[in-house]
């Protein structure tokens, strides 16, 4: 992160975009920016809790506690009231954190249901022998278990392996959020239960929104006004090509920047 914010300021920018860069690995990066007159904006990113920590100047909001909300309720149908869940949790960002608190505020009004966490961190998502041996880990301990809720699509495809290897795949229901391409196509070939997510795409535009209001001198829009809506997938609605941008309830987005940036 720093290496990449040292990059970019170098090109002596009017403004950054840190799309899931937290605000708390970047101190000195951001203090920079500030000094340097260079507007910020996080997608994907929660305002740093920390006493004199340094925010981004705009945020973006992915909304990630409402997709998994929605997925602890989808989660809490499907298994009729008596899920019995292996949580993957990363704290090592604050979005994820806040995130997975609306997952579990949730489940705590299910009292029949269980909840078991493992934890990783964004490294191991990337090693899928580290995941294949907690996933294995865990089904071990819990031969009972018929959900497993991951904090991102990242090492899901690891997951479905590990469940197939187990022969588990139809007694363990798999859910994840973010509804990107990957977890769109997990959903439709019938690996992953169900996705909730929103438009990267649109966070982009909406961030672009932000630089524009910044280099006017305008108000940046809080994250009630920004309206970047959440979708909920199983195999009945997801788009055969795997792109939330094909859903039809995803509205026309650009047009709606373009009109407010006086470009259509």
């Amino acid at each position: 992160y720093a290496t990449a914010y040292a990059s970019a300021l170098a090109d002596n920018p009017d403004a950054i975009i840190g799309v899931a860069v937290p605000a708390d690995q970047i101190q000195a990066s951001l203090q920079a920016a500030n000094a340097a007159g260079v507007i910020t904006v996080a997608v994907g990113d929660i305002p740093p809790t920390t006493a004199g920590d340094i925010p981004y100047d705009a945020y973006v909001d992915f909304r990630m506690p409402l997709m998994e909300s929605m997925l602890a309720y989808y989660e809490i149908a499907q298994t009729n009231g008596k899920a019995n869940t292996i949580v993957a949790t990363d704290t090592s960002f604050g979005s994820l954190i806040q995130s997975q608190k609306g997952y579990d505020k949730v489940m705590a009004q299910c009292s029949t249901c269980k909840v078991k966490n493992i934890s990783w961190s964004l490294s191991d998502a990337f090693n899928p022998a580290t995941i294949t041996a907690d996933i294995n880990g865990a089904l071990a301990s819990d031969p009972k278990a018929n959900a497993i809720s991951l904090p991102y699509s990242i090492s899901e495809s690891t997951v479905i392996a590990a469940l197939a290897a187990a022969g588990k795949t139809q007694s363990v229901k798999l859910f994840a959020k973010d509804a990107d391409s990957a977890g769109l196509n997990a959903v439709l070939q019938g690996q992953s239960a169900a996705n909730a997510g929103a438009s990267a795409n649109w966070a982009g535009w909406a961030g672009v929104d932000q630089v524009i209001r910044g280099m006017a001198k305008a108000k940046y829009l809080s994250i009630a006004k920004q309206g970047i809506g959440v979708a909920f997938f199983t195999k009945k609605n997801t788009p055969k090509d795997g792109d939330i941008n094909s859903y039809p309830p995803v509205p026309n987005y650009p047009s709606y920047y373009k009109k407010a940036w006086g470009l259509a």
